[in-house]
């Protein structure tokens, strides 16, 4: 990897004059205008910000940030194209500052940055997951990510770089689906793709893009306008709770999953008024029921009193759990995975708890098309990375979370909400995740 990467920043050094001219030649008045017009929407009205390029090369998102007004630093691996970039920002007075560094690791303190920018960047990158996870590291909480990129067919004309590292680029030709995903087990929330239509292309069969990421955070403000909303709800969701569902078949589906082993130790995180925990219990296992709501806990209690059920009802938040690691043998939810604001934070959590070879059940409605339902003001529902999320989604967070094993499967056999009929697009889906086991190291053979 180390001699590739050396390999990529002799490419840039070598190449970088010719780089920049073609750029130069080839962008018109307008399509400045248009770039500049683009930049100033999407970085927003506040200049008293810092923003970060990232793989800056010689400067061409950079030298307009500035020109824009905002507080620059740009970051390139190859010092030939900084080199470049620095004369174009003195030639109009522009004072950015450069740092000569790789882009997976920057040598800034951790949310030092309001907004990253890179443009034509998340191809090229060798290692985006870690690329993409540095970046989070250095962005403030509520800051932005902002990925311009070209979405369309990548033939031979467009390598930069010897064959062997060309295959190599996990990101290359990634459509996208693929480049948000990779944002969201980054830690982003709120990733969308925004198509920049006044952007002119060279190549017709391409589309500029922003992939746009936000570092959100579960802040005790929010934490407690979700709670009060849970609060103030819960006897409505209690009394239409399970309305459509078939408590026999939810029954079967829940112990042919966990299993038969009755002494395993349950968690149902957000269990809300208690329909899968109330389950579990009846089951037999050993369970705990964690809400964030006191009002939802009240009604699971009362209901696990009235069945005469041992359940230990918690109060918490799901992404900071008061228990050691490594205190339950299974971690499940249902209709909880789309409402969180920092899901893999979450689901990190939830592995912290689990024994090596724990399992993790999560619950997920999916319906294709529009998700028209909001449980929170606008804010928070537009902070929600899985919200409407297709299968992939889910199975990524969990991954990145570090479990092993992971699928997603329909269950057909459940009625999806408001009772029609199951289809894969319209279904009850489980999503499963393993906790590896810890290694055993074997004596050497003698």
């Amino acid at each position: 990897m180390n001699n590739m990467i050396q390999a990529v920043e002799e490419r840039w050094d070598v190449n970088a004059l010719r780089y920049d001219e073609r750029h130069q030649v080839n962008t018109t008045v307008e399509d400045r205008k248009a770039w500049m017009e683009a930049l100033a929407e999407h970085i927003g009205p506040d200049k008293d910000i810092v923003v970060m390029d990232v793989g800056a090369g010689t400067g061409f998102i950079t030298i307009m940030a500035a020109e824009l007004g905002y507080s620059c630093k740009a970051v390139d691996i190859s010092n030939g194209m900084l080199d470049v970039s620095r004369k174009h920002a003195e030639k109009k007075g522009l004072d950015i500052e450069y740092i000569k560094s790789n882009v997976e690791t920057i040598p800034c303190e951790a949310g030092s940055v309001d907004v990253i920018v890179n443009r034509h960047v998340m191809w090229t990158l060798l290692n985006p997951a870690e690329a993409c996870k540095e970046w989070f590291r250095v962005l403030k909480n509520g800051g932005k990510l902002l990925c311009i990129v070209t979405i369309g067919p990548m033939g031979e004309s467009s390598n930069h770089y010897s064959q062997d590292i060309e295959d190599q680029l996990p990101l290359k030709g990634a459509d996208e689906n693929k480049l948000i995903n990779t944002l969201i087990e980054a830690g982003f929330s709120n990733v969308e793709a925004i198509k920049l239509d006044k952007i002119r292309n060279m190549s017709e069969d391409k589309s500029w893009y922003i992939i746009k990421g936000v570092k959100g955070v579960t802040t005790p403000a929010l934490l407690e306008r979700i709670e009060n909303r849970w609060n103030v709800n819960a006897g409505r969701y209690n009394d239409n709770h399970g309305k459509n569902e078939n408590l026999e078949q939810w029954t079967t589906e829940i112990k042919m999953l966990l299993g038969d082993d009755l002494t395993k130790n349950v968690i149902d995180v957000g269990t809300g008024t208690g329909f899968v925990s109330l389950i579990e219990a009846t089951i037999g296992y050993q369970t705990t029921g964690l809400d964030l709501s006191v009002g939802m806990l009240d009604y699971a209690k009362q209901d696990a009193e009235a069945r005469n059920l041992k359940i230990n009802f918690i109060k918490s938040s799901v992404e900071a759990i008061p228990f050691t690691d490594e205190s339950f043998d299974i971690v499940t939810n249902k209709s909880l995975m789309w409402t969180l604001t920092e899901p893999l934070k979450a689901v990190a959590e939830w592995h912290r708890l689990l024994v090596p070879g724990g399992k993790l059940f999560c619950f997920v409605h999916i319906k294709d098309g529009p998700v028209h339902s909001s449980h929170y003001e606008q804010d928070i529902e537009d902070s929600l990375p899985l919200k409407g999320a297709p299968v992939s989604g889910f199975i990524d967070v969990i991954k990145a979370a570090g479990f092993s094993h992971v699928e997603g499967i329909p269950l057909m056999n459940l009625p999806p909400m408001h009772g029609t009929e199951a289809t894969e697009s319209n279904c009850w889906y489980v999503f499963k995740g393993e906790k590896k086991r810890h290694q055993t190291n074997r004596p050497a053979s003698k």
